[in-house]
């Protein structure tokens, strides 16, 4: 995560990488995490993409990791899901 590009990942290599996610350290982590939105604010990747990597978030431990996809998940709520009536 020193360098300057960005690395797409195909949807079904992020659901592997997702169940495999703890194995990389935390800056690599935010690092994955922040390449994926960058990619989907390019119109590259979809919000579905970001999910998808997410998901593997779930026993995060990390207060910088859960803050980045907690800010993420927090601005796919506010501009992509409507309220139901």
């Amino acid at each position: 995560a020193r360098s300057y590009y960005r690395t797409a990942y195909s949807e079904p290599l992020l659901r592997a990488i997702a169940a495999n996610v703890e194995r990389l350290s935390a800056p690599e982590r935010l690092a994955l995490l922040g390449d994926e939105w960058a990619l989907v604010r390019a119109g590259t990747h979809t919000a579905a993409d970001y999910l998808t990597l997410a998901a593997g978030f779930g026993r995060e431990t990390s207060s910088g990791v859960l803050d980045e996809v907690t800010a993420r998940l927090g601005t796919i709520h506010q501009r992509m899901v409507t309220a139901q009536t």
